[in-house]
């Protein structure tokens, strides 16, 4: 039995979703049924194989890269005041790529809104949302 998608699916990953693992180098992703590592392989240490059990033993920790938008997809995020609004990816666009540099780009409505709180907070702390 393949308990690679029981793995990704506790790690809350999708499929071919890239991530880190703190103090590793490179990035891993799962595949269908198999966990992959891309790293720089003419450096000894670790096999894929004993990261993975690491992983499963919860002796590490994994750390979500962000999503990024490709050019034309589209992307929710949070407006100053404090509405749920989506876009278009516009490569090209700084307002898109400011939106992404403060974490403030997600996938789907529901994930802005769970993060809607913690963009208000952080938009007050710089300045630009005023109560």
């Amino acid at each position: 039995m393949n308990c690679i998608p029981a793995v990704r699916k506790a790690l809350k990953l999708e499929v071919n979703e890239k991530f880190t693992i703190k103090g590793y180098p490179g990035y891993f992703f799962f595949t269908d049924n198999v966990f992959r590592w891309k790293r720089d392989i003419t450096k000894s240490g670790d096999t894929a194989q004993q990261v993975f059990l690491n992983l499963i033993l919860d002796v590490l920790e994994v750390v979500k890269t962000p999503w990024k938008p490709k050019d034309g997809d589209r992307f929710y995020y949070v407006t100053c005041s404090g509405m749920i609004e989506s876009a278009e990816w516009l490569d090209v666009s700084t307002a898109c790529l400011q939106c992404y540099k403060v974490g403030n780009c997600f996938r789907a409505k529901k994930e802005a809104e769970k993060n809607k709180k913690r963009i208000l907070e952080m938009l007050k702390k710089e300045g630009v949302l005023h109560e």
